[in-house]
């Protein structure tokens, strides 16, 4: 009697075992089924996410290597007749170009190393730039008797190509979306808050129509005020790169300028959300007569 009970005793203990061990593998095959759909919809999320992501957010990027002309001269650019690197005066940095008096320029290539530190092609044949420039005059007007701004490119069997920044005449009453390319410089004043004068800003445009490989950013003038002129902070951005190929999808010259500040990039890189200029009202039919 005793054997008989410790056999049931024994089978009752192995049913309690095996169903238990049932029950733990269920669990189990449970838990791991699950967790794969949980990873599966995490990364549906994820990805969800990131292109939700990737459609707002932009990486602009400056083309110009040295913008605040910290390095030493003719290193990333070189100045010429009354053109000179100067201390006294700057916006961003500690330094800053002085034009006085006479016929100068400011020449920079656009390197390719350095275009691949960025992550960068180089300039690209159709698409559409954007240049910013800030300037100080001491609260006086100056206009220059001539001044070009523009990108060159040079091809492989020497010849070159010029394009030309663009600005709008915001002296023209009767069409102030018209672009320019003579005179950039015309009436430029540093503005004036509470009696301080600040540093103004220019905005400008081109399109480069051209599969050159070698490309420098001139920037000549003839000057003959007596008011020295400080250039300083040069930022230059594939504006095709970053919203795309519809021109309606480009900001406006006006936007840019109050939106971007050299100050809020690191590394020559700034993150900027594309959607912040869906409020901007400006009229931005010049973008069609490049």
């Amino acid at each position: 009697m005793k054997e008989k009970n410790g056999f049931f005793a024994t089978s009752i203990i192995y049913s309690f075992f095996l169903v238990f061990a049932l029950i733990s593998a269920i669990l189990l095959s449970n838990y791991a089924h699950n967790r794969l759909l949980v990873r599966d919809f995490n990364m549906e999320i994820k990805n969800d996410l990131n292109a939700r992501g990737n459609n707002k957010l932009a990486n602009l990027k400056n083309l110009l290597q040295d913008s605040d002309f910290e390095s030493g001269a003719d290193t990333y650019f070189k100045t010429a007749g009354s053109a000179s690197k100067v201390i006294n005066q700057h916006y961003n940095g500690s330094f800053s170009i002085k034009l006085d008096n006479g016929v100068g320029s400011i020449t920079q290539r656009l390197d390719l190393e350095y275009f691949k530190k960025l992550k960068y092609n180089g300039l690209q044949n159709g698409h559409i730039y954007y240049l910013q420039r800030r300037y100080y005059t001491f609260g006086q007007t100056v206009s220059f008797s001539n001044a070009n701004v523009y990108l060159q490119g040079t091809n492989d069997n020497g010849t070159t190509n010029v394009y030309a920044f663009k600005t709008l005449d915001y002296n023209n009453v009767d069409n102030p979306n018209l672009l320019i390319e003579q005179s950039l410089f015309s009436n430029l004043n540093t503005v004036s808050i509470d009696g301080t004068f600040n540093w103004g800003v220019l905005g400008s445009i081109v399109k480069v129509n051209s599969t050159a490989k070698i490309w420098d950013f001139v920037m000549e003038y003839n000057y003959s005020g007596n008011i020295p002129i400080y250039f300083d902070s040069f930022i230059l951005i594939d504006l095709t790169q970053v919203y795309g190929d519809n021109i309606d999808d480009l900001p406006s010259i006006a936007w840019l300028n109050r939106s971007i500040n050299i100050t809020s990039f690191i590394d020559n890189k700034y993150i900027i959300n594309k959607s912040d200029s869906r409020n901007d009202n400006n009229i931005k039919s010049y973008y069609s007569s490049l």
